[in-house]
Parts: C-alpha cells; structure tokens; sequence
C-alpha cells in the first residue's frame, strides 16, 4: 500500500511539473504586442524590430489587405506611420492610438519556437474630424528568435466601429 501512495504522490509530481512547464510565458509572447502599441502609438517612423521580425506576414483592412516579406512589411508599417513627412506631420498632430488586452487562446508549439494567440484590441483614430472606436482582435504568430519572440504573421479583424461625439 505504502508503494502505491508512494507512486500516485510521484506520478501526481511528475504531471504537475510537466504542466508547469506546458503554460506559456505570457509576459515574453506579449512583449514584441507591447513593443508594436508602443512604437505604433508614438508614430514611430523606424520599423519597429523589438515588435517584428523582418519578413513576416499582415492582413489588415486597407488595400493591398495583404503584405508579405521583407518589403511588403516595412511598406505596410510605413503606410501605419506616413509614407511622407507630410503624413507623417499629420499623424503627430492627432495620432492614432492602439490598446491591446490579454492574450486568449494562446497555443505553443511542442518545441517552444512557435506560439499563436489573439488579443482583444481598441483602435482610437480620427476620420473627417470625427473620433472613431474602432473594436477588433489582433490575431498574432509569433517565432522564438535568439534575441526573444518576434511577431511573424499579424491579422487584424474588424468587430465594431463606433463614432464619438
């Protein structure tokens, strides 16, 4: 009896471990978002390589709707941020802002170097001088590069927008 109580208390160990281990580090996939809302609330021109990873892959809601690779990456954060210093000027004045919340249904692969996850989000910008709430989930792919995680494919799906008065 005492070797059987012996090896539930082990195996119960054991499995206990081996789900410690399984829960993702939210805080490491959630620090390339932070360092995107950052770099995107602040209207940073620099493509922000703390948030991306070089070549990755956007969906978002305005046309081409689908970047991909090394330009087509930089092109779409630069469509984010002004192609031009006029745009960009424009955007300093009244900036968009983006809010992300927790990471849901989070998923990491066996190996640890992939993770997929969507984040409710919150888009505050101005159309025709009039503010929008915009209501979305960001859904994110992130790599497990030697420097930390990077985001290598982002899609942003619309849920509601909302005109403030």
């Amino acid at each position: 009896m005492e070797r059987l109580v012996f090896a539930l208390a082990f195996a119960l160990t054991c499995s206990m471990s081996a789900l410690a281990e399984d829960k993702p580090d939210l805080t490491a996939l959630m620090k390339p978002v932070a360092a995107f809302a950052a770099a995107f609330n602040r209207v940073q021109t620099a493509y922000p390589t703390d948030a991306f990873a070089d070549s990755m892959v956007v969906l978002d809601q305005f046309g081409p709707f689908v970047w991909d690779g090394t330009g087509g990456a930089h092109d779409w954060w630069s469509r984010l941020v002004g192609r031009t210093p006029e745009e960009h000027a424009r955007l300093l004045v009244n900036p968009d802002k983006v809010v992300f919340g927790n990471a849901q249904f989070v998923n990491v692969s066996r190996d640890g170097t992939r993770a997929y996850f969507n984040v409710p989000s919150t888009l505050t910008y101005t159309l025709n001088g009039k503010a929008i709430v915009q209501r979305a989930r960001y859904v994110f792919a992130e790599q497990k590069f030697d420097d930390g995680w990077k985001i290598v494919a982002s899609a942003w799906a619309v849920e509601s927008d909302t005109s403030v008065r």
